[in-house]
């Protein structure tokens, strides 16, 4: 009987490591040191490829946003695959045997069984795999017990958010993600695991709109683009929409584009050097003008007279009129205040990110579909470069710091302080 016991035991603990993603990832990562230069060319470059292999599905209907990938600390590499023009997901099926994939896209037929689903749909899970097990291994940063990710939604309504707002009702609309662990994809790169067997180590998360359209998860995506939507000048803001996926095994996860909205200032210049002999090619470029003007004048005369007789004119004799635009050598565009200018935008984002910060600390808190060993995650990408800015930024902090400060029992300054900033390409 004992031994019956034990043999429970350690099987339950062996599902429990099997299926866990573990929320304490972070410190047991602290032993590599991660170059996020290099992960931020990875994630540029699978971004690439994995926008690549989706198009090469011959499928016309596939219309995607532009893949995003982001790396979060203890999850691992994140690509988020926004699909438009596709039929909701009501439905996900994997095979025992074969580890395939299948998802159901039609609703239920008057017997209760479910029609077959659309196969344009199912194939775009099959250049996903193929990423996941030949291209994904490329990411020679991320650590064994981190994953990759490929969140799949479908972009019916336009946003992430928008899609699980609406299908509220009639809770057929959902996305899926898939992970599978970096140590995987390399033994199956190495031969050590089969096709199969890696196909049944790639999970799949069931994102249903009734968990992603929590009340929570959304009004926190909206104090984010309230707070920092706006249109100040000399300032950051936020670009287009926050998107956002709660994780069950890891927390919530937040992803959105920001950018600068400061006018670029230049100083108008007249070139002493070349003016006098622009001005003069300028005078003749005039007179040309002038010349092709009065020709089409008459060709169009003679257009209008032809056609008043039932005959044709050939278009060829149809003659060309320059552009009357100046030559640009006349100008000279000084940028003095570019160095000024890049003094405000890095002042500029060192209060987005405070402001970011703070609105993380104040209102993540209000996530109480968060357990205390998950994570709430804010993953920003810049939508240009600019100079002494990061490409990208995450922030992260457990929902069990947020508890504690809540509870009062962590000061505000020791709490923002337990809010980790990651910054690539700085």
């Amino acid at each position: 009987m004992k031994y019956t016991i034990l043999a429970r035991r350690l099987f339950l603990a062996a599902l429990l490591i099997l299926f866990a993603v573990p929320a304490s990832s972070p410190a047991q990562t602290r032993g590599k040191s991660i170059d996020l230069t290099r992960m931020e060319r990875d994630l540029d470059i699978m971004e690439g490829i994995l926008d690549k292999l989706l198009e090469a599905t011959g499928e016309a209907d596939f219309q995607r946003i532009q893949t995003r990938g982001s790396y979060l600390p203890g999850l691992g590499a994140v690509f988020q695959v926004s699909v438009q023009n596709l039929p909701p997901i009501v439905a996900i099926e994997v095979e025992k045997k074969s580890g395939k994939i299948i998802l159901q896209t039609s609703p239920e037929r008057p017997t209760g069984k479910p029609e077959k689903s659309r196969p344009q749909l199912n194939a775009i899970l099959d250049p996903v795999m193929e990423f996941l097990g030949l291209y994904a291994d490329a990411l020679r940063e991320l650590p064994a017990e981190e994953h990759v990710v490929v969140i799949i939604s479908p972009r019916i309504y336009g946003t992430v958010e928008s899609m699980f707002f609406s299908m509220r009702k009639t809770k057929s609309g959902r996305g899926i993600a898939l992970l599978v662990r970096r140590k995987d994809i390399s033994l199956y790169r190495s031969g050590k695991l089969s096709e199969r067997k890696f196909r049944n180590r790639v999970r799949i998360v069931d994102l249903a709109p009734d968990i992603q359209n929590h009340p929570e998860l959304r009004i926190f995506a909206n104090v984010l683009e309230t707070a920092l939507g706006g249109y100040e000048d000399q300032t950051f803001r936020i670009y287009g929409r926050v998107n956002y996926f709660y994780l069950p095994e890891f927390g919530a996860l937040y992803l959105f584009d920001a950018m600068f909205t400061g006018n670029r200032q230049y100083d108008v210049l007249v070139n002493q050097q070349k003016y006098q002999q622009s001005l003069q090619e300028y005078t003749k470029h005039l007179e040309q003008y002038r010349k092709q003007i009065e020709l089409y004048r008459l060709w169009l005369k003679k257009w209008q007279e032809a056609r008043a007789r039932g005959e044709q004119v050939k278009l060829e004799e149809k003659p060309q009129v320059p552009s009357p635009i100046p030559p640009k050598d006349i100008w000279v565009y000084s940028s003095v205040s570019d160095s000024a200018l890049q003094a405000d935008r890095v002042k500029a984002f060192q209060n987005f990110e405070d402001r970011l910060r703070q609105y993380v600390l104040d209102y993540g808190r209000t996530l109480r579909i968060l357990k205390k060993n998950q994570w709430l995650m804010v993953s920003v990408k810049m939508r240009k470069h600019y100079e002494g800015i990061p490409k990208r930024m995450v922030m992260q902090i457990k929902k069990s710091d947020l508890e504690l400060y809540d509870q009062r029992r962590l000061d505000r300054e020791s709490a923002l302080k337990r809010i980790r900033t990651m910054y690539y390409e700085r």
